[in-house]
């Protein structure tokens, strides 16, 4: 009897020794889509702050922390232009043009993406490009004309719906010329 109590002791203790390791080495869960959500809004909030006061070494960490995490939002969701668009600004102001010019096109492509050739903030994020580029007039009289930047801010499959969504958008529109540019973007598109 005491040897079977003895083993079932032990077996007892091996359990918990397990049941402790397995929980030590577990996977860490995925933060949920409304977890990132509420991160993106804290770090856009924060960035935006900084650059109110100055700190832009604090604003470019949770600029770049947003548009991690925005990267991975669901097809039409704007926080990623909108990243994009306080990266623009943030470079400006510190003058870093040619970073500035990248962040504003990778805005507009990301909005253009998101939203379409209907977005309301489009005109908006052109004009804001416009301020350190000369070479903006051919791209407002034809947006798509951004996508032959070969910026590509969105990837995946979000880059594949989004996509498709403005081909057809486009299409419908009987734009054949913005279609095709929108083709040749997302057939040169990163895999990763």
């Amino acid at each position: 009897m005491k040897r079977n109590r003895g083993l079932l002791e032990l077996s007892l203790v091996m359990l918990l020794v397990a049941c402790a390791a397995w929980w030590a080495t577990r996977p860490a869960t995925t933060p949920s889509l409304e977890e990132r959500q509420q991160q993106w809004q804290q770090n856009f909030s924060q960035s935006f702050e900084a650059i109110r006061q100055g700190d832009f070494d604090k604003a470019e960490r949770h600029l770049g922390e947003a548009r991690a995490l925005a990267a991975d939002f669901p097809a039409g969701d704007r926080s990623l232009a909108e990243t994009y668009d306080d990266m623009g600004l943030l470079y400006y102001k510190t003058q870093r043009i040619e970073d500035c010019k990248r962040a504003q096109a990778s805005a507009i492509t990301a909005l253009l993406l998101a939203g379409g050739p209907d977005d309301p903030e489009l005109s908006l994020y052109i004009d804001r490009l416009a301020y350190v580029s000369e070479d903006v007039a051919k791209l407002r009289a034809m947006p798509a004309r951004f996508f032959e930047l070969k910026l590509y801010p969105v990837r995946g499959q979000r880059l594949q719906a989004e996509a498709k969504k403005l081909i057809e958008t486009y299409r419908a529109r009987h734009d054949e010329e913005s279609a095709r540019i929108v083709e040749v973007y997302l057939a040169s598109a990163p895999t990763s």
